[in-house]
């Protein structure tokens, strides 16, 4: 920006303080009058408190700003936007140090933080690409070992298989084998049984003959016995269906049995509730015919009583009682000659019968319906 426009530059600077986030106020009129002190905090959190790659920058590039003076600092700082950023500063140190020369001053600061924000913004998408890149490396890694690892599985299983598959074929073998060893033997005794009883008596032919069947029997049986059918996978689930099924039946019979008795459990609270609400409706219903015959007999009372309307008005409550004894309180005190109560606020004798009469055709409607 060209010079010339102090407050202008100024207004430039606080915006640009501002999108950096500045903690501190500007000394403005340090600014003004181009003092140093006002310059140094700013252009020392734009390089190292702005930004952490922008300080991870500098300090991998050998620009350490931390713990000098201020001369080497400033020093330093140029020297980074001189080699690094191609920024030539119109001012030497001497001068910046110097009073005088404020506009140029701001407009110093003003480029420091434009080149801070710029590398700020490339060092942080170049993080992005390479926080991306490992990721993705890592996923592949991961699936490359996931591909081994199920392959290694498969030919873990094949060798199983296989090993399998030989071991059945030598136990078949040797089973085969076993019998016709077995069936060998068997034949040789019988020849040789045949040849003794063709030397021997008819009772001893006999007795051998007893004897060759009684041992191809037991041979016969032995030979069952060694290749009988071994108990499968279904054998054994059925036979643990069939316990599974009795087992359920029982389970089902105890559930079906505590069923019945929390029905019998409930079914008798219910009665007994509906005893006593029985009960108290027959309470309610008596209290309200009490009730219902208490306002009747008030009523007949109040029609009496509208003749004395003019004895009430002329005489006082206290008189009145003593003469009318069978008077209630609350008629006469509340009447309409009370001095002390607004004569507005009570009803007369003929609507507070009309309204007691109407309570009572409410009553006796809820009582005995309508």
């Amino acid at each position: 920006m060209a010079t010339g426009d102090v407050e202008g530059n100024l207004e430039r600077l606080r915006s640009l303080t501002r999108a950096i986030q500045y903690p501190q106020a500007l000394d403005v009129d340090g600014l003004r009058d181009g003092n140093v002190a006002s310059i140094l905090p700013v252009i020392h959190y734009a390089l190292l408190g702005y930004s952490r790659h922008v300080a991870r920058h500098l300090s991998e590039n050998g620009y350490a700003l931390f713990a000098k003076s201020d001369a080497r600092f400033m020093e330093c700082t140029l020297k980074y936007l001189r080699e690094e950023m191609n920024y030539r500063c119109p001012l030497t140190v001497a001068q910046i140090f110097s009073r005088g020369f404020a506009e140029r001053k701001i407009l110093l600061v003003c480029d420091i933080i434009q080149v801070c924000k710029r590398k700020h913004f490339e060092l942080a998408k170049q993080n992005r690409n390479t926080q991306q890149a490992k990721k993705t490396v890592k996923r592949d890694t991961r699936m490359c070992n996931i591909a081994n690892s199920i392959n290694a599985i498969n030919m873990d299983s094949l060798q199983v298989d296989e090993a399998l598959s030989l071991a059945l074929e030598k136990v078949l073998h040797k089973q085969v084998s076993d019998r016709m060893a077995a069936k060998q033997n068997s034949l040789d005794e019988e020849k040789q049984l045949e040849n003794d009883a063709n030397s021997t008596e008819d009772g001893g032919k006999e007795n051998a003959s007893t004897k060759i069947e009684n041992r191809v029997n037991d041979d016969d049986c032995m030979q069952s016995k060694r290749f009988e059918r071994p108990l499968t996978h279904g054998t054994v689930t059925s036979r643990k269906k069939n316990v599974d099924a009795s087992n359920l039946d029982v389970s089902l019979s105890n559930c079906y049995e505590k069923l019945r008795t929390q029905i019998v459990e409930v079914a008798e609270k219910l009665e007994t509730l509906i005893f006593n609400l029985k009960e108290d409706v027959e309470k309610i219903t008596t209290s309200m015919k009490a009730r219902l015959t208490s306002l009747e007999n008030q009523t007949r009372f109040l029609e009496q009583a509208i003749p004395l309307k003019n004895i009430i008005e002329r005489k006082g409550a206290a008189d009145l009682l003593t003469t009318h004894p069978y008077l209630n309180s609350h008629i006469t005190f509340n009447s309409r000659i009370n001095p002390v109560h607004d004569p507005h606020e009570y009803i007369s004798t003929s609507e507070l019968i009309s309204n007691i009469k109407a309570r009572c055709n409410q009553t006796k409607e809820f009582l005995y319906g309508s």
